[in-house]
């Protein structure tokens, strides 16, 4: 979503997203479940005489990616005083909603071992546009994850 002559803006995109996570997907490791049906068949594609070697990398997907700036230095944004997400505004029934989307920038099922999603929800109102970009990470039987950032 940007200005309409495409000069700047902030946009959302699921392929930047991954080009995130590639570039830092070392860090955030997670460990398989002992009996995974994953583990299984890095077991079984091992070469002979080869120990299986688990994932070393975050298969996960888990991105810190929050945004794609169209023209960064033509940008500026200024800090509320305070922090947080006005709940009352969003919630008041006086507001009505100009416009609003929801899009699912990625998800995978993991190799059956639970879910990984990165989602995007934008809602303008006369007086604020809402953002709010999640991520949510499921191993089953090992960690859940869900961030979410606000704007």
């Amino acid at each position: 979503w940007g200005s309409r002559g495409g000069s700047r803006g902030v946009t959302f995109s699921g392929s930047d997203a991954l080009r995130c996570w590639a570039t830092g997907m070392r860090s955030g490791y997670v460990p398989l479940k002992s009996k995974s049906g994953l583990q299984r068949d890095l077991s079984s594609a091992s070469p002979e005489g080869q120990a299986a070697k688990p994932a070393d990398y975050d298969w996960t997907f888990t991105s810190p990616y929050t945004c794609s700036f169209s023209s960064p230095q033509s940008l500026a944004f200024t800090p509320l005083p305070e922090t947080g997400v006005d709940y009352n505004l969003l919630s008041s029934t006086d507001q009505r909603i100009l416009f609003y989307r929801e899009a699912v920038l990625y998800e995978d099922d993991l190799h059956d071992e639970g879910c990984s999603s990165l989602d995007v929800k934008v809602r303008a109102m006369p007086t604020c546009v809402f953002l709010r970009l999640r991520m949510f990470v499921r191993v089953d039987e090992v960690v859940v994850r869900n961030r979410s950032e606000c704007g």
